[in-house]
């Protein structure tokens, strides 16, 4: 999180600073160097330079270091803990090292955009190199300007370290849409802020350069492009976060955003050949688009910077993330996965809960949707076509395409710039005129039938209030997932422990292996239409109800285990008299997962959901323009998960959250459907659900990560076997 005064007040003493020290650092490189020795009377690099670093060291207001090791064998304490550094934070009592990384960021875009002084970046990155992410610094003048004086003499001993270039894309990327510094764009604290005229106009240039080549084309190229990441075990395009196929570090081609540039304009359909010029307007768009994501500044080239986020980072973290994904990484479901939620889940239960439309009592619907899930990306669709392939009526056909399908003068109307809203997924199908239809990818656009079909329940439904049929439809998603397990005929336990008492709690789902116990919370909410908006508040909000409630629930199992000496009798109900079930966590690792019926993304990727859910009780959110109350939900269940975790650090002592959450982790359903499908025995279902959190990953993409965890478990058998 930025804070303005903070980094005000820091930049002035810093050119003070370097003012004051002007002569110092004109010196040649030996000349520094006798300097700083004289200084502090000591002649070896390596002893000046710890007594330079231990002197920065005693200026810590909190240690990351200490939090991270074992509290009872470090010879220094912090007097307050990372929650309420981050608070004094917020009241100006400390700053932190991404307060220091904003100021360095901010004076190399002054000297990449405006050709201002090097050296303030080159000092600043010095003293960087040398902190931990997590340490907070006293904000007192004195103390800030000793710091800022050490940082020099760090610099004079050790001179500039090597920095990698790659934030010069952005000032690439200026040079590309011919930006003009205070008329385009402004520099604020270390962010390239675009006006909202700026956006429109870089809008419109991409836009222009689609049209110029035509939307068909465009989608085909881009498809043709997204080809080559197909993967056909998962039925899914293995789009890569940080990394090209060859491995090489690149930005992100925003496939989304190209997308929803391209489906604004498909009412004139024509078959044409792809040309070489074609390709070359292609390329065009692609470098573009690329750089407007690298102007955004939300693309990061470390792979590690979402592991290694500071507290007092994670809502930039978060919305940067949002915003990346919802122009970059359509969301996927397998179409199989939609069949098997239809047919199991939602045609199953709508009648129960909806007069829903008859359309979806036809005999043919299944067949229909079936055909339509079948079909290739960038589909042209012709109802006498699926009349003839699925034997029904042209009427019949006529009728599921009306239905299913949006205008194409109606996509995407008010999509004038990067975060509009869309609304090119509200229906599955495209429709071109009124024999002619089109699929986009039967990967991103399948949800939309279950989308549908839920929200026609929801207008026909039989009570009184239809805000209740989402309670109701949770505990048939929870059936759901346990019928996944059945199929397999994977046992599990669950039930309610301490029934009718103030310790009570249900178990969703516990798998036992020989030497782990997993537990599993089902939590049934939606995030893709926030995703796709970039909406930060509501993805937040999603975030408390889905993870973050799981985890908590979790945590609570695990203090009433600690309490119980690690038994605990599972009851079928509040009233059951005899337990079902018996848990003994007794030399045992616990594991907690978190179950969403929701694609989740990033957050659901190893290392960064085990981060996030670590981090995430120590913040309270609030909302900069804004009701606060959109955040009541998140900020409660965090409030509840650090009473736990003091709870928990009574009964178990030298506890830290990082102990707490280390082996906890965030999966969507249809990752666990797939997991189901890989795993043969009960033992290998557990490692495949939980593999991320001692496997180091940096793919940020799940099913990129599951695939090599299956590719290096067949290798592991193959070298047994030899």
């Amino acid at each position: 999180m930025y804070n303005e005064n903070i980094f005000k007040i820091l930049k002035n003493i810093f050119i003070n600073s370097i003012n004051r020290r002007k002569k110092d650092l004109i010196l040649d490189r030996e000349s520094s160097l006798k300097f700083v020795q004289n200084k502090y009377g000591i002649t070896a690099i390596n002893q000046l330079s710890d007594k330079i670093k231990f002197n920065i060291n005693n200026l810590i207001y909190f240690d990351s270091k200490i939090e991270i090791c074992d509290k009872n064998k470090s010879t220094k304490q912090n007097k307050i803990d990372s929650h309420q550094a981050m608070i004094d934070r917020r009241h100006n009592k400390c700053f932190c090292n991404f307060d220091l990384r904003v100021l360095s960021y901010h004076f190399y875009l002054l000297y990449e955009i405006c050709n201002e002084e090097i050296l303030y970046k080159n000092v600043l990155q010095n003293l960087i190199a040398h902190l931990c992410n997590g340490d907070y610094f006293c904000f007192e003048e004195c103390s800030i300007k000793f710091l800022f004086d050490y940082a020099i003499d760090l610099y004079l001993l050790k001179g500039d370290i090597f920095v990698d270039n790659a934030e010069s894309k952005i000032v690439r990327a200026l040079k590309c849409f011919n930006l003009t510094y205070k008329k385009d764009f402004d520099i604020k604290m270390s962010r390239i802020e675009l006006s909202e005229e700026t956006n429109k106009k870089i809008h419109k240039i991409i836009e222009n350069k689609i049209k110029k080549l035509g939307s068909y084309k465009t989608l085909y190229l881009l498809f043709d492009e997204l080809k080559k990441t197909k993967n056909n075990q998962f039925n899914r395009y293995l789009i890569f976060r940080n990394r090209n196929a060859y491995g090489e570090t690149e930005t992100p081609l925003p496939y989304q955003y190209i997308i929803h540039i391209a489906c604004k304009d498909l009412s004139n359909y024509k078959q044409s050949v792809i040309t070489i010029t074609d390709k070359v307007i292609f390329k065009d768009i692609k470098n573009l688009s690329t750089s407007y994501i690298d102007l955004l500044d939300i693309f990061d080239e470390n792979p590690y910077a979402e592991m290694t986020a500071s507290l007092d980072s994670i809502t930039y973290l978060i919305k940067k993330n949002i915003l990346l994904e919802s122009l970059c990484f359509p969301i996927q479901y397998a179409p199989e996965y939609i069949l098997a939620l239809l047919q199991k889940l939602y045609l199953k239960v709508a009648p129960k809960f909806s007069n829903i439309p008859e359309i979806y009592t036809y005999k043919s619907f299944m067949s229909f949707v079936k055909s339509v899930l079948n079909l290739q990306s960038c589909s042209i669709i012709n109802a006498d076509t699926i009349s003839k392939n699925l034997r029904i009526s042209h009427n019949s056909t006529t009728k599921y395409l009306n239905y299913f399908s949006l205008n194409c003068k109606d996509i995407n109307t008010n999509y004038n710039q990067a975060f509009d809203k869309t609304t090119l997924y509200d229906k599955p199908l495209l429709k071109i005129n009124d024999t002619t239809y089109f699929l986009l990818c039967p990967q991103f656009c399948g949800y939309s039938f279950l989308k549908m079909l839920y929200d026609d329940m929801k207008k026909n439904y039989k009570g009184n209030n239809s805000s209740n049929l989402n309670k109701k439809f949770g505990k048939e998603f929870e059936k759901f997932v346990y019928n996944l397990f059945d199929d397999k005929n994977f046992k599990y336990k669950k039930g309610i422990y301490a029934p009718r008492t103030e310790d009570r709690g249900e178990c969703d789902l516990i798998l036992e292996g020989v030497n782990k116990t997993v537990f599993i919370e089902i939590k049934n909410s939606g995030m893709a239409k926030e995703y796709e908006y970039g909406d930060d508040v509501k993805v937040l909000d999603q975030l408390g109800k889905n993870s973050l409630s799981a985890q908590r629930q979790i945590l609570k199992h695990k203090v009433y285990l600690l309490k119980n000496n690690n038994i605990a009798d599972l009851y079928e109900s509040e009233q059951s008299a005899v337990p079902i079930y018996n848990i003994n966590t007794k030399e045992k690792r616990i594991y907690a997962v978190s179950l969403c019926g929701a694609e989740l993304l990033f957050f659901t990727s190893g290392f960064i959901s085990e981060h996030l859910i670590t981090i995430l009780p120590k913040v309270n959110f609030s909302v900069r323009d804004g009701n606060d109350a959109e955040l009541k939900n998140i900020n409660s269940i965090a409030d509840e998960i650090r009473l736990l975790v003091n709870e928990y650090a009574i009964l178990k002592p030298s506890t830290t959250l990082r102990d707490i959450f280390h082996l906890s982790t965030v999966k969507s359903v249809q990752q666990l459907w797939f997991i189901l499908k890989e795993s043969k025995n009960i033992e290998e279902l557990i490692d495949n659900l939980i593999f991320e959190t001692y496997m180091q990953t940096l793919g940020c993409d799940f099913y990129i990560n599951f695939i090599k965890h299956l590719e290096l478990k067949r290798y592991e058998k193959e070298t047994k076997k030899a």
